[in-house]
């Protein structure tokens, strides 16, 4: 139970999650792709696959970005990270993403705080807005 009440553990525990199941489903496609010798253009024509390609890749920027926001302590940036992913995160429905968001919001006063920003906001932002404007396209399409 100490997991649940420890940040670093947390946000560790989701990079790695994010990351290694964004991972394991682009080295399946690739392994798919080898095995019934179709192309990437082939398989971009079902709706279903380029919605999940999108989904992990989405995984990995956001698993990259939680990294970096982390790493030297709760960057105030977090404050308005957490609260977007975790919505993502319901939005897309991923579901244990989201409660991993959750947990790591609520223990955020534990969090020592950084000396400085890791990451731009010239660069936060953008990439914020991409990630939002992504993940209410690839909702959009699931509910549609």
């Amino acid at each position: 139970m100490k997991i649940l009440t420890s940040p670093q553990k947390i946000s560790t525990i989701l990079f790695w999650y994010w990351l290694l199941s964004a991972l394991a489903f682009l080295a399946l496609r690739t392994l798919g792709l080898r095995n019934n010798s179709n192309n990437f253009q082939d398989l971009s024509t079902d709706p279903g696959l380029t919605i999940a390609f999108t989904l992990a890749c989405l995984s990995l920027i956001v698993a990259v970005f939680l990294k970096s926001l982390t790493s030297q302590g709760f960057s105030p940036l977090l404050r308005i990270f957490l609260p977007v992913i975790f919505i993502q995160q319901i939005l897309l429905w991923n579901f244990p993403g989201a409660a991993g968001v959750g947990l790591l919001w609520w223990n955020r006063p534990r969090w020592p705080q950084p000396l400085h920003h890791q990451i731009s906001t010239w660069v936060f932002y953008p990439a914020l807005a991409l990630i939002i404007a992504a993940s209410l396209l690839m909702w959009i399409v699931q509910v549609s």
